[in-house]
């Protein structure tokens, strides 16, 4: 594992910055701990706020960011306002 580890940290570090797809998940927590690790502020969050979304889930990963100490930016997904979302027709 910590081949693995140090494996990503060096594409990370190849990189000028990185934005994580973040969900406050365990797999995104992980890659976000260890992108800020090796980049600092060139690492940032990236959360789609959605109204589809577990209550609370966004606050939480707030503060994941939050306690990370990285920059978190969050978008607004507007899933209900795209008819083939929202319909959610047979396929």
């Amino acid at each position: 594992m910590d081949a693995k580890l140090e494996r990503l940290t060096e594409i990370l570090q190849q990189t000028r910055g990185t934005l994580v797809a973040f969900s406050g998940g365990v797999d995104s927590t992980f890659l976000l701990k260890v992108a800020h690790s090796a980049l600092g502020e060139q690492a940032v969050a990236l959360t789609a706020a959605s109204p589809t979304a577990p209550p609370g889930e966004l606050e939480a990963a707030q503060e994941l960011a939050k306690l990370i100490g990285c920059r978190h930016i969050v978008v607004a997904s507007h899933e209900l306002e795209n008819p083939s979302f929202s319909q959610n027709p047979v396929n």
